[in-house]
């Protein structure tokens, strides 16, 4: 599975969802929230691709929500998810 998330079209918490449940496509990502990312990421894949682009306007954009968003795609590394991370 592959996700994009481009700091200059996300802008907040509301539209970081809409572009994940997008990318994702999934019947079992319902709410918006970390816990709802995680109950979908963390059953039935077994790798991951997370591409950011426009890092430092996303970081801005959702403030210290980047840094929970980043710790739930490294909590997923241990539990057997292998999450790659690229930026430009």
């Amino acid at each position: 599975m592959e996700i994009l998330l481009d700091g200059n079209l996300i802008l907040n918490k509301e539209s970081l969802f809409k572009t994940l449940k997008e990318q994702i496509s999934s019947d079992e990502f319902y709410g918006n929230s970390l816990d709802a990312l995680w109950d979908v990421l963390s059953y039935g894949i077994d790798s991951l691709v997370v591409t950011i682009k426009n890092r430092k306007e996303l970081e801005i954009n959702l403030g210290d929500y980047f840094n929970k968003l980043i710790d739930l795609f490294e909590e997923l590394n241990n539990k057997n998810v292998v999450v790659t991370f690229e930026t430009n």
